[in-house]
């Protein structure tokens, strides 16, 4: 089995080959944000032109990323609703002191 280094070099091979205007610089220099079986499903692409290994790999992050989303969307519900919460207390407590305010009146 071919190291991550070795992956990397073949990648980048195949698209400074394929890459004559410098499109793909984007790519090179984010290879390091794949997993090692991420980079192997490039590859194979690369080398092969068969869709289905990059299909999945897009496949996988669009649900990574989908995932991530909700999941900051859920993060933030909870910090309004823990916002919320606070705010309700705080009124709770100045209505208190209002109403033993007024009562000593």
């Amino acid at each position: 089995m071919a190291t991550r280094k070795q992956i990397e070099d073949r990648i980048l091979q195949i698209i400074v080959y394929i890459d004559q205007d410098n499109m793909l610089q984007p790519l090179v220099g984010s290879l390091k944000l794949f997993s090692t079986e991420e980079l192997l499903q490039l590859l194979d692409f690369l080398e092969t032109w068969d869709y289905k290994p990059i299909y999945k790999l897009l496949d996988k992050k669009i649900k990574e990323y989908l995932w991530i989303m909700e999941e900051i969307k859920q993060m933030k519900i909870w910090e309004k609703m823990k916002n919320f919460k606070k705010e309700e207390e705080q009124d709770r407590k100045n209505e208190e002191i209002n109403l033993d305010t007024m009562l000593e009146f």
